[in-house]
């Protein structure tokens, strides 16, 4: 999916109030984060306008804000103890176990549970890794009343459960919805987020058809199953990863 970034790139102007669920799970993270460290390292995956990033910059943990889309990276440029940067997650420019916690909200259904070894990798032992990621089952309003209607292909709960291994901790489901008058209100709040993006780029419906669901002005839910997940990096267990980690919480890093 290349033309991903450009269009969350294209929505950052709108992006915070067009994503009222987005807000509402990044709020049950912050929850679930609690208190952070004075000076502790964290970085923000797929940071978007940097929601959760400014909520541990205040509690003075030092943030890297890490998302493709560059428009929505600029704003957090004058953020004290925030630092940009604009690069893939799936190739992070970081040592390994240079942060102390990672959070991410509703970027990762992007990239696939295979991302969770790189963002691990970055993070020390027995550091936390907090996530939001919307799972098979989101927009099923839309799927059940429109047959054929094409969405992103989510992946499982259970792949990512999967993928998490020994760093689970616990993992919750929550279900996200907001209403609207009808499909096509539904269809243009999600183009105004960046979210109107499906996997098959080369699947479209008949037209007709199409315009037969767009003619539909019943009201319709927007949902998302959200997974919530708490990982801790299991704790070194070798001597020289032990010396390392003590150098590294002494030393500041």
């Amino acid at each position: 999916m290349s033309n991903v970034w450009q269009r969350f790139d294209q929505a950052a102007d709108q992006y915070d109030q067009a994503t009222p669920l987005q807000q509402q799970s990044a709020e049950l993270l912050l929850q679930q984060i609690g208190m952070v460290q004075p000076q502790s390292v964290w970085l923000d995956a797929g940071c978007g306008t940097g929601r959760l990033a400014k909520r541990l910059a205040v509690q003075q943990a030092r943030v890297w804000a890490v998302d493709r889309a560059l428009a929505m990276l600029q704003p957090l440029r004058a953020e004290e103890n925030i630092q940009i940067i604009c690069t893939d997650l799936r190739e992070l420019p970081m040592p390994d176990e240079m942060l102390d916690g990672l959070v991410s909200n509703f970027a990762l259904h992007w990239l696939g549970a295979s991302i969770l070894p790189e963002l691990l990798r970055v993070v020390r032992p027995e550091g936390e890794l907090h996530l939001a990621i919307p799972v098979a089952g989101s927009l099923s309003a839309v799927q059940q009343r429109f047959v054929g209607f094409p969405v992103f292909a989510f992946e499982s709960e259970q792949a990512w459960l999967d993928a998490a291994g020994d760093a689970l901790v616990s993992a919750e489901v929550v279900t996200l919805t907001q209403s609207f008058a009808h499909l096509h209100a539904l269809l243009q709040s999600l183009r105004q987020m960046g979210g109107d993006q499906v996997e098959d780029a080369g699947y479209r419906p008949e037209p007709q058809r199409m315009r037969q669901w767009l003619r539909d002005r019943a009201p319709i839910d927007l949902d998302y199953r959200v997974l919530l997940l708490r990982l801790k990096k299991p704790a070194a267990t070798d001597g020289f990863s032990q010396w390392l980690q003590q150098v590294q919480r002494r030393e500041g890093y």
